[in-house]
């Protein structure tokens, strides 16, 4: 597996979740040195992957720069000898509307969200053609175009960017037997980096992130379970793109898997 943004959150629980299977995880981050206000690096990362039973190769690097990525993916094919499972986890998020988010902001989530998605891919396609069950995972949500699904516009336009790509490359790589798929969890996850926005458990939606999470919030680990089931190495089926949500039974009754 490679992934991006692995470095807590969402995409650390899934590698550990990974890891627990047994998976060789190759991931790429920013965070080398401790941040003041988040915790982990993508060396304690690795350490936590491994602990969980897989093997870990960290690398710093930013999704944005395409020689970065391309660099990592050599790295990791090098160490691995091919790719099975591309996940484009990497974001930023900025949930104020467009009369607070500064085009610098702006620049931010799109260059992350949709030129880090649109990298990665783009350098493990080469990859995980011939693999047995290759897949890209997109951390994205459905691309709905009800009112309360269109903001807050900034970070909406990013993360639908993520969608689209996943959209496209699942069509451009169906006969070369690649499935694109996306996954996006149907309640708020209480990461370090959603934390600090004022969002703590038990707390209820907020107004401006109504049209892009719904009620709820649980720790990255609780929704790692669900996650697991769009694992392909586990249960392996390609076909095509998924859009959910919510992913728990419906997402386990689409791959043919028990309740």
């Amino acid at each position: 597996m490679f992934i991006s943004g692995a470095s807590r959150g969402i995409g650390l629980s899934i590698a550990k979740r990974v890891a627990a299977d047994g998976a060789n995880i190759a991931l790429v981050a920013k965070t080398a040195e401790p941040h003041p206000k988040l915790p982990g690096t993508i060396y304690t990362a690795a350490k936590e992957i491994e602990e969980a039973g897989g093997q870990a190769l960290p690398m710093v690097g930013d999704v944005r720069d395409g020689d970065s990525v391309a660099a990592a993916v050599a790295q990791a094919v090098d160490q691995f000898g091919g790719i099975d499972i591309c996940v484009n986890n990497a974001s930023a998020i900025n949930l104020g509307s467009i009369e607070e988010v500064p085009l610098k902001g702006f620049d931010l989530m799109n260059g992350i969200q949709i030129r880090g998605t649109y990298a990665v891919s783009q350098a493990c396609i080469p990859h995980m053609k011939g693999r047995e069950n290759p897949h890209i995972l997109t951390l994205s949500p459905p691309i709905r175009l009800e009112s309360q699904w269109l903001k807050p516009t900034a970070y909406m336009m990013a993360k639908f960017g993520m969608t689209l790509c996943a959209l496209g490359v699942a069509e451009e790589l169906r006969d070369a037997g690649i499935a694109s798929n996306t996954l996006w969890p149907r309640t708020r996850v209480a990461t370090a980096v959603v934390q600090p926005a004022g969002w703590r458990r038990g707390d209820g939606p907020r107004p401006q992130a109504r049209g892009v999470f719904r009620r709820g919030i649980r720790d990255p680990d609780q929704a790692r379970s669900v996650i697991h089931w769009a694992n392909p190495a586990v249960r392996g089926r390609a076909a095509g793109i998924w859009c959910h949500r919510s992913v728990g039974l419906r997402l386990r009754a689409r791959l043919g898997v028990g309740s």
